[in-house]
């Protein structure tokens, strides 16, 4: 079960988003990297939420278990992005990321999207192998994380 993400959802995505990536690649950055935390993403998640052309869904069964975000993106050659999937470490392997990103996926059909970005860390092998299960096809673009210059990101695209 998922219901629309609102802009009042900043916070507890923001805390679905860092209990998550802490625990999926906290072991990719340095050990000096500050790990993140909730009130540092609010910001992001805020615009995001506010944007008009963002689609997020956050999970309501089990509850706060996981969220999806779609956002417009004209940095990226889709124009549409896959900016987050994260799923809170406890609810792995229970198929709450699936449900989430094929219902992202049928909205972005039902709207006209023909094509997604993403960008995911090189190094994150788990991330990769859900995706390119998922048919994401790596592009050979790569970019340093912006605060991290020896954290390197790949780009992934899929047709919709």
């Amino acid at each position: 079960m998922w219901r629309h993400a609102l802009v009042s959802d900043a916070e507890r995505v923001s805390t679905i988003e860092t209990r998550a990536a802490i625990a999926a690649f906290g072991h990719i950055f340095p050990e000096s990297a500050a790990q993140p935390a909730p009130a540092d993403l609010i910001p992001e998640w805020t615009t995001y939420l506010a944007h008009p052309h963002t689609l997020a869904l956050i999970s309501t069964e089990p509850v706060d278990a996981g969220c999806i975000c779609i956002v417009a993106d004209p940095s990226v050659p889709a124009g549409r992005r896959l900016a987050r999937l994260y799923v809170q470490p406890e609810h792995w392997g229970v198929g709450i990321s699936r449900t989430l990103y094929h219902e992202a996926l049928k909205h972005e059909r039902n709207i006209g999207t023909t094509a997604l970005n993403l960008w995911v860390l090189e190094k994150n092998q788990r991330a990769r192998t859900i995706y390119e299960s998922w048919g994401w096809t790596l592009i050979t673009e790569t970019s340093r994380t912006p605060h991290h210059p020896d954290v390197v990101e790949v780009m992934y695209e899929l047709l919709v």
